[in-house]
């Protein structure tokens, strides 16, 4: 993760076998938050890593991948910046 002054970029990288969306959601210091998503196309096209540049809380602690879990993921474990 990259921060951009309001934005921050984001880089997935697809460690399974089955192309799914990405939902992403920033939350910050405040209760803030903020959401995007990697759309299932940029797996599709082959890619095993996609980026994207999202709008983020000024105060910005944590970026979670799924966070309401509704897709099935190899490692449940390393959804969230920063690593818990």
């Amino acid at each position: 993760m990259t921060r951009e002054g309001v934005s921050a970029r984001v880089e997935v990288e697809m460690k399974g076998k089955v192309p799914m969306p990405v939902l992403l959601v920033a939350r910050g210091a405040t209760g803030d938050t903020t959401t995007a998503t990697i759309p299932v196309e940029a797996w599709l096209a082959g890619e095993r890593k996609a980026a994207i540049v999202m709008p983020v809380p000024a105060d910005l602690t944590r970026i979670e991948i799924d966070p309401d879990r509704k897709f099935p993921d190899v490692d449940p474990l390393n959804q969230t910046w920063p690593r818990r």
